[in-house]
């Protein structure tokens, strides 16, 4: 053999054994980087930058898992990247984003077992994405409407007519992809919580309805209300609470992602109305 192929054996397999004959692997004993659940025993890769995702084992009924996995280290990844690029690893590297980790299969205390360097795609845990996606949304801050309007006084013991702008009232919809997953978050309003600036509050099922001059008084009910007991300066703060909930396309997942809120605030001045009762004036 030619000397210059006899040092490209030998680098390779110099650089195959530093990859295969590491530390190793960790047991499944629940602690560390190990995990353990009902359906599949393995171990969990970790790398400096923080806790990687779970990668599957076979499932077994002994206490050490069939297989481990653990992240390599940047000198050995660079390894692995030059053994990918060159076609000279068993294991081809992906397009997208992921790291190269060490499968050890078999070890025990008497074997060291059989060691291979696959590349793992990254995962992405799509209720994050779901999260990250409810972030970004744009909800609709709602508007203040009272009648009395804000910008004229109210009155002590005469109800006042609470409502928001109804194009706020309709369901919401942001979607996220990463990684092969696409999710939807659907934010659908589910009521209105009145903070009347006195400690009192008023918890509205929809967006209330606004007075209408144009029709008779007798006519017309409102959906929500307060009425004030006392005079004063006050700052009414509607806050509208959504329902969110997601689901995913390309990997299991969806539910309740909670409530998400937005608030609007008006400052308002409570009068009370005097009346002075005169008597007949007698005579001429």
């Amino acid at each position: 053999m030619h000397p210059r192929a006899v040092r490209a054996a030998c680098g390779l397999a110099v650089a195959v054994a530093m990859l295969m004959g590491m530390a190793p692997p960790a047991a499944a004993d629940g602690t560390g980087d190990a995990w353990n659940t009902v359906d599949r025993i393995g171990a969990e890769a970790t790398s400096p930058g923080g806790t990687a995702d779970a990668v599957n084992g076979s499932r077994r009924s002994g206490p050490a898992p069939a297989c481990t996995y653990e992240a390599l280290s940047p000198a050995e990844d660079d390894i692995a990247n030059h053994l990918a690029a060159n076609g000279w690893g068993d294991a081809p590297k992906g397009n997208g984003p992921g790291r190269w980790l060490r499968k050890v299969c078999g070890a025990d205390a008497t074997s060291p077992g059989t060691a291979t360097v696959i590349w793992a795609p990254q995962r992405t845990n799509p209720r994050v994405l779901a999260e990250q996606a409810l972030k970004d949304a744009e909800l609709p801050v709602p508007s203040v409407v009272t009648s009395p309007p804000p910008d004229q006084p109210l009155v002590v013991n005469l109800p006042t007519w609470l409502s928001v702008d109804p194009a706020v009232w309709a369901p919401v919809n942001v979607s996220a992809a990463a990684g092969g997953v696409t999710v939807t978050a659907t934010a659908v309003p589910d009521r209105v919580v009145w903070d009347l600036g006195n400690s009192d509050r008023v918890v509205c099922d929809g967006p209330g309805t606004r007075y209408d001059p144009n029709l008779p008084a007798a006519e017309q009910h409102p959906a929500c209300s307060y009425t004030y007991p006392q005079p004063g300066s006050y700052q009414i703060t509607a806050t509208v609470e959504w329902r969110v909930t997601w689901q995913a396309v390309g990997a299991p997942g969806g539910g309740d992602l909670g409530a998400a809120r937005r608030s609007t605030s008006v400052p308002v001045r409570v009068v009370e109305i005097q009346a002075v009762n005169r008597p007949p004036q007698q005579g001429g």
